[in-house]
Protein backbone atom coordinates (compact mmCIF):
# COMPACT_ATOMS: atom_id res chain seq x y z
CA UNK A 1 0.00 0.00 0.00
CA UNK A 2 0.90 3.71 -0.85
CA UNK A 3 0.71 6.27 1.67
CA UNK A 4 0.56 10.09 1.53
CA UNK A 5 3.47 11.10 0.14
CA UNK A 6 2.29 15.13 -0.20
CA UNK A 7 -0.68 17.77 1.84
CA UNK A 8 -1.72 20.11 0.27
CA UNK A 9 -2.50 23.62 1.83
CA UNK A 10 -5.02 26.16 0.07
CA UNK A 11 -8.76 27.11 -1.21
CA UNK A 12 -9.72 23.26 -0.45
CA UNK A 13 -9.23 23.90 3.17
CA UNK A 14 -11.46 25.88 3.56
CA UNK A 15 -14.33 23.76 4.24
CA UNK A 16 -13.84 23.49 8.08
CA UNK A 17 -15.16 20.54 9.95
CA UNK A 18 -15.98 18.31 6.96
CA UNK A 19 -13.90 15.95 4.59
CA UNK A 20 -14.81 15.86 1.04
CA UNK A 21 -12.64 13.86 -1.45
CA UNK A 22 -12.36 13.49 -5.41
CA UNK A 23 -10.11 11.12 -7.00
CA UNK A 24 -7.44 13.09 -9.20
CA UNK A 25 -5.25 11.76 -11.85
CA UNK A 26 -4.32 8.96 -9.40
CA UNK A 27 -4.38 11.49 -6.30
CA UNK A 28 -6.85 11.64 -3.54
CA UNK A 29 -7.93 15.74 -2.76
CA UNK A 30 -9.35 16.45 0.23
CA UNK A 31 -11.22 19.29 1.21
CA UNK A 32 -9.17 19.16 4.36
CA UNK A 33 -6.13 19.32 2.63
CA UNK A 34 -4.19 16.09 2.31
CA UNK A 35 -3.56 14.15 -1.07
CA UNK A 36 -3.38 10.82 -1.11
CA UNK A 37 -1.77 8.37 -3.67
CA UNK A 38 -4.97 6.09 -4.76
CA UNK A 39 -2.87 3.96 -7.37
CA UNK A 40 -2.79 1.37 -4.78
CA UNK A 41 -5.38 -0.41 -2.87
CA UNK A 42 -6.51 2.01 -0.44
CA UNK A 43 -7.31 0.26 2.46
CA UNK A 44 -5.46 -1.74 4.50
CA UNK A 45 -5.95 -4.76 6.81
CA UNK A 46 -6.30 -2.80 9.94
CA UNK A 47 -9.29 -0.79 8.15
CA UNK A 48 -12.86 -1.73 8.69
CA UNK A 49 -15.93 0.36 7.90
CA UNK A 50 -19.45 -0.61 9.64
CA UNK A 51 -21.81 -0.21 6.82
CA UNK A 52 -24.87 0.23 9.24
CA UNK A 53 -23.58 3.23 10.91
CA UNK A 54 -20.37 3.73 8.91
CA UNK A 55 -18.62 3.50 11.86
CA UNK A 56 -14.46 3.44 11.76
CA UNK A 57 -12.40 1.51 13.80
CA UNK A 58 -8.67 1.52 13.34
CA UNK A 59 -5.21 0.07 14.89
CA UNK A 60 -4.00 1.39 17.85
CA UNK A 61 -0.44 1.55 19.14
CA UNK A 62 0.89 1.30 22.50
CA UNK A 63 0.05 4.53 23.71
CA UNK A 64 -3.71 4.36 22.96
CA UNK A 65 -3.59 6.09 19.68
CA UNK A 66 -5.69 5.42 16.41
CA UNK A 67 -3.31 5.11 13.09
CA UNK A 68 -4.09 3.83 9.86
CA UNK A 69 -2.13 3.70 6.43
CA UNK A 70 -4.34 4.18 4.14
CA UNK A 71 -7.06 6.49 2.29
CA UNK A 72 -9.80 7.28 4.56
CA UNK A 73 -13.02 8.78 3.65
CA UNK A 74 -14.67 10.20 6.48
CA UNK A 75 -17.70 12.45 7.31
CA UNK A 76 -15.63 15.11 9.98
CA UNK A 77 -11.84 15.52 10.97
CA UNK A 78 -13.45 13.97 14.15
CA UNK A 79 -13.52 10.36 12.44
CA UNK A 80 -9.97 10.62 11.35
CA UNK A 81 -7.34 8.41 13.20
CA UNK A 82 -4.80 10.27 15.27
CA UNK A 83 -1.98 9.29 13.47
CA UNK A 84 -2.30 9.38 9.55
CA UNK A 85 0.00 6.95 7.20
CA UNK A 86 2.65 9.30 4.97
CA UNK A 87 6.05 8.87 3.58
CA UNK A 88 8.71 11.19 4.73
CA UNK A 89 10.72 13.16 2.67
CA UNK A 90 14.03 10.75 3.05
CA UNK A 91 11.61 8.09 1.74
CA UNK A 92 10.49 6.34 5.18
CA UNK A 93 7.28 5.28 5.80
CA UNK A 94 5.62 6.69 9.16
CA UNK A 95 2.98 8.55 10.75
CA UNK A 96 1.78 12.72 11.33
CA UNK A 97 -0.71 13.61 14.01
CA UNK A 98 -3.70 14.92 12.43
CA UNK A 99 -3.79 18.40 14.42
CA UNK A 100 0.18 18.90 12.65
CA UNK A 101 -1.77 18.21 8.39
CA UNK A 102 -4.58 19.93 9.73
CA UNK A 103 -3.41 22.38 12.39
CA UNK A 104 -5.34 25.19 10.65
CA UNK A 105 -9.60 25.72 9.28
CA UNK A 106 -10.86 28.83 8.41
CA UNK A 107 -14.17 29.25 10.71
CA UNK A 108 -15.43 32.59 8.68
CA UNK A 109 -15.32 34.33 5.80
CA UNK A 110 -13.21 36.99 7.52
CA UNK A 111 -10.84 33.96 8.19
CA UNK A 112 -10.94 32.28 4.52
CA UNK A 113 -9.90 35.64 2.68
CA UNK A 114 -6.58 36.47 5.36
CA UNK A 115 -5.95 33.12 4.89
CA UNK A 116 -5.66 33.08 1.07
CA UNK A 117 -3.55 36.40 1.88
CA UNK A 118 -1.24 34.79 3.87
CA UNK A 119 -0.76 32.06 1.64
CA UNK A 120 -0.32 34.16 -0.86
CA UNK A 121 2.21 36.13 0.72
CA UNK A 122 4.42 32.92 1.89
CA UNK A 123 4.21 31.96 -2.22
CA UNK A 124 5.64 35.35 -3.01
CA UNK A 125 8.44 34.86 -1.02
CA UNK A 126 8.97 31.53 -2.81
CA UNK A 127 8.00 29.96 -0.31
CA UNK A 128 5.44 26.31 -1.24
CA UNK A 129 5.61 24.32 1.37
CA UNK A 130 4.88 23.79 5.57
CA UNK A 131 7.45 20.71 7.05
CA UNK A 132 5.84 18.42 9.52
CA UNK A 133 7.56 16.08 11.93
CA UNK A 134 7.08 12.34 11.06
CA UNK A 135 6.98 9.90 13.39
CA UNK A 136 7.21 6.00 14.26
CA UNK A 137 4.17 4.04 15.24
CA UNK A 138 4.66 5.07 18.63
CA UNK A 139 3.78 8.62 17.75
CA UNK A 140 6.96 9.39 19.77
CA UNK A 141 10.42 8.51 17.85
CA UNK A 142 10.34 11.13 15.07
CA UNK A 143 12.22 9.76 11.93
CA UNK A 144 11.75 12.68 9.24
CA UNK A 145 9.62 15.08 7.71
CA UNK A 146 7.23 15.60 5.75
CA UNK A 147 5.74 18.49 3.28
CA UNK A 148 2.35 19.88 3.33
CA UNK A 149 1.41 22.00 0.17
CA UNK A 150 1.22 25.29 0.70
CA UNK A 151 0.00 27.14 -3.08
CA UNK A 152 -3.12 29.87 -3.44
CA UNK A 153 -2.98 28.52 -7.13
CA UNK A 154 -4.06 25.19 -5.92
CA UNK A 155 -7.90 24.37 -5.56
CA UNK A 156 -10.30 21.71 -4.96
CA UNK A 157 -12.52 23.23 -7.40
CA UNK A 158 -10.72 22.17 -10.39
CA UNK A 159 -11.25 19.40 -13.11
CA UNK A 160 -8.85 16.52 -13.98
CA UNK A 161 -7.51 18.27 -16.72
CA UNK A 162 -7.32 21.43 -14.79
CA UNK A 163 -5.61 19.74 -11.70
CA UNK A 164 -3.06 17.90 -13.55
CA UNK A 165 -2.18 20.96 -15.79
CA UNK A 166 -1.77 23.17 -12.52
CA UNK A 167 0.92 20.72 -10.83
CA UNK A 168 2.63 20.56 -14.00
CA UNK A 169 2.74 24.00 -14.44
CA UNK A 170 4.40 24.66 -10.71
CA UNK A 171 6.66 21.83 -10.44
CA UNK A 172 9.12 24.16 -11.23
CA UNK A 173 8.33 26.65 -8.27
CA UNK A 174 8.09 23.50 -6.31
CA UNK A 175 11.40 22.53 -7.31
CA UNK A 176 12.54 25.52 -6.21
CA UNK A 177 11.44 26.24 -3.03
CA UNK A 178 13.13 23.02 -1.88
CA UNK A 179 16.38 23.67 -3.82
CA UNK A 180 16.55 27.05 -1.70
CA UNK A 181 15.49 25.33 1.27
CA UNK A 182 12.11 27.86 1.29
CA UNK A 183 9.70 26.36 4.36
CA UNK A 184 7.76 26.95 6.74
CA UNK A 185 8.33 25.19 9.85
CA UNK A 186 5.70 27.20 12.37
CA UNK A 187 1.97 25.52 12.14
CA UNK A 188 -0.24 27.60 10.20
CA UNK A 189 -2.09 28.02 13.22
CA UNK A 190 0.40 30.32 14.56
CA UNK A 191 1.10 32.14 12.03
CA UNK A 192 -2.81 33.07 11.20
CA UNK A 193 -3.13 34.34 14.71
CA UNK A 194 -0.72 36.58 14.63
CA UNK A 195 -1.83 37.86 11.05
CA UNK A 196 -5.59 38.32 12.69
CA UNK A 197 -4.25 40.20 15.56
CA UNK A 198 -2.02 42.58 13.34
CA UNK A 199 -5.09 43.54 11.50
CA UNK A 200 -7.25 44.12 14.90
CA UNK A 201 -4.01 46.81 15.75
Amino acid sequence: MKKIKHGLLGAAAFVAGFVSVAVIGGVLISSAGATIDTTADSKSDNYAAEETNKKLVYSVNANGQTYHDGAVDVPSMDDLPDLIGVVATNGKEGYVYKEDMYDYMPSCPEEAVKYMEVLKEFNDQGIYFQIIPVYAVDGETVIGEFEMFMDVGLSGNLSMDEARAAFADRRKLYEESRANGKYLRESMASVMEKAMAEDKE
